[in-house]
This record gives C-alpha cells, structure tokens and sequence, in this order.
C-alpha cells in the first residue's frame, strides 16, 4: 500500500505540510480537551471502565456481557492501565490518543478526494468539534469507535478504488473491531452498505469483495453476536433509562453537534447564526455537489449519508413500539463526520457575485460558530448531557481530604462508588456499602463479587465519612451517631446539590 500521506494528485505542497496540518489539529483538539482531562471529575460511567480495566480479558468479557457494551474498549483500557497506570488522568489519555487518530484519518479522507484546502479546513473543524472535545477525555470508547469509523471510510474508499485485496481484508477487521467496540458503529456499518450498494449495484467484483469482507466480519464477531442480540431483546423488553425521542432530540442533536448546546438553548444572535449556517449549507452545498467531477461525487455522498443515516436509522429504531436508545454520543461519528462535509463544502463553494467576500463569510460562520461550541463544551466540562448535571465528587472529596477528621469514607450508592474510589488517599479510606442486590444489576455485579472493599453496616465503625451525590445519601446512620461536619457542592449552573459529604462519629 502507498504511504498514507503521498501528495494529493491536485495539490503542489509537499506531504511535510500535510503533517504539520494533522500535528496542528491535534495540538488544538489536546489544548481543548486539558481543563476536563486534569481537572474535571469522574463519573460512574468512567469508574465503571476503570472498575473493569483492572481485570484480565475474559473476566471483562464475562462482565460486559451482562452491561450493555462490547469488551474490546475495555481489554483496551485494561492493557493500557499496565502501561500508563490507574489514576483518571492517565486513563482518559487513552481516549484522547483515539481521538488523535480519528483527527487523522478524518484528514485523510478529505485530503485524498478533495484537496488540501478542505483537509486543512477540515482538520481545524474537527478539532473545534463541541461533542469530540465531550467525549475526547473520558474513559468511554466513543473516540475508540470514531477512530474506527474514519479508518473503516477511508479504507473502504481506497477498496472500492484499488484491487489490491489488502484493503478488503483491513475492512474486514475494521467492522469486526468496531463491533467489538460499540454496538451502535452497526449505524455506520449499515450507512456503508448502502452507499457501497448504490454506487456499484453494477459492479459485481466490487459488490463480491464487500460481501466476503462483510461475512467474514460477521465470522470474526460470531463469539460476541448472541450476547448482541440477548442484550437487545433485554432491553426491549425491561426498558432502559434513555428517555423517549421528540422533534427537540432531533434538532439539538443538530444544535449539540456545532455549538453544544440543546435546541431549546440556541437562541438570538446564535441561534440565527446556526439556522444561516444550515441554509447556506444546503444552498451551496448543492451547487458545490453539481459541480465536483465525478470521482469527487461518490465519496462525498458517503460523508453527506455518514452525518445523516447513522441519525435517521437511530431515530427509527427509537420510536414506538421500540424502546428509545438515542443520546448524542451514539451518533458522534455523525456529528464529527459533518466537520468534513462543511469544510468540503466551504473549499469548493462558488458565489455569482462577490464570490470572496461570500466564502471569506462562510469560512467565518463555520468557524464562529464551532469555536463557539467548542469554547461552551470547554466550559462545561464533564457535565452529564443525559441528567443536565455537574459531577462534583472529586470537589467534595478534595474539601474532606482537607478536613482534620480522619476516617473511612463509605459510599452508600455502588454507582458513585466507581468514582470515589479514584480519590482514596492515606487516612481515607473508600468502601462501599454492600446488599444482595449488587448481584441483580450487570452494572454492579461485579461489586457483588469483590467485597473486599465494603462493609456490610456501620456496626463496626466508631467514626466515619459518608459521601453521595445528593444529600439523601449523606443521612445519618441507622444507630447513636452524631453530625460533626457536613459539606455540599453546588451545580454552577442549576444551583442544585451534586455532591455532599458528612462526617459522623459515634454518640458516648
């Protein structure tokens, strides 16, 4: 296969320019993406990774099986956990290291169709990306999938173009892996089939080589297919917590991906700025669709279907009688993919009059509006987009670290127990506190099977620390206890509690 990064048959820069446009994007994303990597608290859904990562790979297998994602993101996290350590900032440098490669191949794509002006462009949108700074520093697999999913698009384009059979086979372990990865990449695997179905419905060598790459993905995925497929039908039958889809999912699925923000808080001057850019978009989008040759054409309809099927199809999949499953980040290869699409769009847009002023404005809107987004994902921080919450664990626990009241912290909810873990220090001491129905939940299960770090009751305590995310889970012992200190943190936003802590000693 030829260097990734061989000149594009229209460009006259060299590839060193390329690198340093990649190196670039990269140091923008990394810049952004600091403030939540060092700072921002954990939340359960990185403890829970964390939790798992410290197992060997069966043992993680066994336990996904009963939660709701494949094992590979974890056996992942888990060997790069032998490597780098424990601690919350060195495990979400995995996701960011995703994140870089995802940068990368979203560069590649665009680059080698379209043109250095739409890669150069297109690396600085993508980098600015509001839901790819989210998601860019968390211990989730989500930059995993996205980097998967660029890989399998650009592999895909150079298949179909190339008869070298290698590009075939990387396909095959692209699907395969993301699989492994992210039950929902099924979004992006279906996009891919019906765009390469469209474009080479004529073509049976083509058509032939994607079906043997598709069936041997399937074999490759075979061992983790029924857990697939029992997970699904679980959660159609029993539910889940995901609420159900509106008309405002959908349009703050839009508004979430360029400025962060849900529908209902896009207004004024933004949200005229958001509405102008979809226009413009659609306009000149267009016309920038009409004029580009014929090579250019097939793979831009697979970017334009990669920012709207995986939304549709997850859509359709979430209305009535079918259990929701639609939060923004199962469709962030979507929302990132449309940075390629608006930066496409902007190189080759073409006005009748005033052409420079025009695309100097629309390069202004773009970019306006995604550093917008990107500045407001920055100042939120790890905030819960599902429960519009802060995650302020790490705040109370710094204050109860401070404190001269030395004593064992006791977490009564297993989910904030994931997290408050992270923050054991001497003297400090983290446990849970254990019931029967740790067992019952695949999310707590394996709680229920390492004890070690819990405590039955308070019975044997004379002194201790108790810490939640409301303050119901901070109430006194059952038990002659007293009240010596009592702390609590607020949501900047809402002014809500999100996090509390009370020491307790036992009454003479």
């Amino acid at each position: 296969m030829k260097n990734l990064f061989t000149r594009h048959r229209e460009s006259s820069h060299k590839p060193l320019f390329d690198v340093l446009a990649v190196l670039f994007g990269i140091f923008i994303f990394t810049l952004l993406v600091l403030p939540s990597l060092v700072a921002g608290s954990a939340y359960f859904d990185e403890g829970y990774s964390a939790y798992l990562a410290q197992f060997d790979p069966l043992t993680i297998a066994v336990y996904t099986g009963m939660d709701v994602h494949p094992p590979l993101y974890y056996t992942a996290l888990h060997i790069w956990q032998t490597i780098v350590g424990g601690g919350v900032e060195q495990l979400r440098w995995l996701s960011v290291v995703f994140a870089w490669v995802a940068i990368g191949f979203g560069f590649l794509i665009v680059r080698r169709w379209f043109g250095q002006r739409a890669a150069w462009t297109a690396t600085l949108l993508i980098s600015l990306s509001p839901l790819l700074i989210r998601y860019g520093a968390t211990m989730r697999m989500y930059t995993m999938a996205l980097a998967i999913a660029f890989a399998a698009t650009y592999v895909l384009l150079r298949a179909v173009a190339s008869k070298d059979k290698r590009w075939w086979i990387a396909y095959t372990v692209l699907v395969a892996a993301g699989m492994w990865t992210n039950y929902f990449m099924a979004l992006v695997w279906v996009t891919h089939a019906l765009w390469l179905l469209y474009e080479y419905r004529g073509n049976k060598e083509i058509v032939h080589a994607w079906r043997k790459a598709l069936v041997w993905s399937v074999v490759l995925y075979l061992p983790w297919l029924p857990m697939l497929l029992y997970r699904y039908g679980e959660i159609q039958v029993s539910g889940f917590w995901i609420k159900p889809i509106s008309v405002d999912t959908l349009v703050s699925t839009v508004t979430q991906s360029i400025v962060f923000r849900s529908a209902s808080d896009t207004y004024t001057w933004l949200a005229l700025g958001v509405i102008a850019l979809v226009v413009t978009l659609a306009f000149v989008g267009r016309s920038v669709y009409q004029n580009l040759d014929k090579a250019k054409k097939a793979p831009f309809r697979l970017l334009l279907a990669m920012t709207s099927l995986p939304v549709i199809l997850l859509a359709v999949g979430s209305l009535p009688p079918l259990r929701s499953s639609f939060v923004y980040r199962y469709v962030i290869v979507a929302a990132v993919t449309s940075a390629l699409v608006i930066a496409i769009i902007a190189a080759y847009a073409k006005f009748k009059q005033h052409d420079k002023l025009k695309r100097v404005l629309l390069y202004v809107l773009a970019f306006g509006l995604f550093a917008n987004g990107a500045a407001h994902a920055v100042y939120m921080g790890n905030r819960n987009l599902d429960t519009d919450k802060e995650n302020k664990l790490l705040q109370i626990m710094k204050i109860v670290h401070k404190s001269d009241k030395q004593a064992d912290v006791v977490v009564r909810s297993p989910y904030s127990y994931y997290v408050v873990r992270f923050y054991e220090a001497p003297n400090y001491g983290v446990k849970f506190l254990y019931t029967d129905n740790l067992a019952k939940m695949g999310s707590t299960k394996p709680l229920a099977d390492h004890p070690d770090k819990s405590v039955s009751n308070f019975d044997g305590l004379d002194r201790v620390w108790l810490v939640g995310e409301d303050e119901q889970s901070v109430v006194t012992p059952k038990g002659e206890w007293t009240r010596k200190s009592y702390l609590i943190e607020h949501d900047d936003i809402t002014n809500e509690v999100v996090a509390a802590a009370a020491y307790y000693e036992r009454a003479d």
